[in-house]
């Protein structure tokens, strides 16, 4: 059993609050991914449940156990680092035994442990070569088997596959999550890359300065955003946004200016008008719940203004009034720039927040 929680963990350097009364749990057997851009907290996150940083308040429990007071090494996690710190004069025959060195295993113990490990992650046939002569996945995947023949309670990752380019991170990614089933480990994985949140988490955190926006499973996340900062930062293209108020007179939602004019989806407008602010809202909706109007009707009037080929599909800056929003169309929707269009909005699919307090109004 490998079940980790922090509990009201706040750790400061000086004067710069790295993590502010975080409460996070790890269960067991459970890929959790902690999302956040660079300086959110995460790899403090990870070095306080290592043990490598002292949190200045709060408590991390390991199977239900205290173990602010245990050692790194008695905590028996694995750290698996960007930068792979492979030795470069070992092989990975070598590298790999290492952490086997010191729980004193035979050499046929060893080798059976090994050959286990590299066959698990396909690099059984590179046990004689040095880190030099290794592509990057290899040295990824050297440096995940060091970490995995221990057989640790728990898997610390700190933005793994950041140093890849982006086919192998692609390929990592469906490796990893293999990897971890395979194994039925728990692994603790940071990055600032939502892709990798989502097609690995069985629940991501986000983290931004140091606070615990949001956790859950990623669809739930992704779905139903509870504040500006995750709505905006989970998702590719990221969420529209515009200003906006509620009319509770019309039951309408209005856009600056009163250039459009939209109908909530059923309890959103109840929801605004008891969250007590009906004239700062900030109205979100993902490019993909947006099409084009094959009429002369639409949502929303706008006019083009950029496009950007993507290959499977293309994105088009829309100007609406004084906004600019972006939607997906197929690679074969081809629209002159400057042209003007009709645009229907999926309101299912909208969100509504509180420009004040950041938060989502959920309905």
């Amino acid at each position: 059993m490998s079940h980790l929680k922090l509990e009201n963990i706040t750790k400061c350097f000086g004067s710069l609050v790295a993590l502010d009364n975080i409460n996070l749990e790890v269960h067991d057997q459970e890929f959790m991914v902690v999302l956040g851009p660079t300086g959110a907290g995460k790899t403090t996150t990870l070095r306080c449940a290592a043990g490598l940083e002292k949190p200045d308040e709060g408590l991390v429990h390991m199977d239900r156990e205290v173990i602010n007071r245990v050692s790194p090494p008695e905590r028996d996690m694995a750290f698996v680092f960007q930068n792979y710190a492979l030795y470069p004069r070992k092989t990975v025959y070598q590298n790999i035994a290492f952490p086997l060195e010191a729980r004193k295993f035979t050499k046929a113990q060893k080798d059976e442990a090994i050959q286990r490990i590299t066959q698990l992650l396909r690099i059984d046939h590179l046990q004689d070569r040095l880190p030099r002569q290794l592509s990057g996945g290899e040295q990824q995947r050297v440096a995940l088997a060091r970490a995995m023949v221990r057989q640790p309670r728990l898997f610390l990752m700190d933005e793994p596959l950041t140093n890849l380019d982006f086919k192998l991170r692609s390929q990592m990614r469906g490796e990893l999550k293999r990897i971890q089933r395979e194994l039925a480990a728990t692994f603790f994985y940071v990055t600032n890359d939502q892709l990798e949140a989502l097609s690995l988490g069985d629940r991501i955190a986000v983290l931004d300065h140091g606070e615990l926006q949001q956790t859950g499973p990623p669809q739930e996340v992704y779905e139903n955003p509870a504040n500006l900062f995750v709505a905006g930062f989970i998702g590719s293209t990221r969420m529209n946004f515009m200003d906006c108020s509620y009319d509770p007179d019309s039951q309408t939602i209005v856009g600056r200016d009163g250039v459009w004019r939209l109908s909530p989806k059923e309890g959103a407008g109840q929801a605004i008008v008891a969250n007590g602010n009906t004239e700062h809202l900030v109205f979100g909706i993902r490019p993909e719940d947006i099409a084009i109007s094959t009429t002369d009707e639409g949502d929303l009037a706008g006019k083009v203004y950029v496009a950007e080929p993507l290959g499977d599909r293309i994105v088009y800056d829309i100007q609406v009034g004084q906004d600019m929003i972006k939607i997906k169309t197929s690679p074969t929707t081809m629209l002159g720039i400057g042209k003007q269009i009709k645009l229907k909005v999926n309101i299912d699919r909208a969100h509504i927040f509180d420009k004040n307090s950041t938060k989502a109004i959920q309905a």
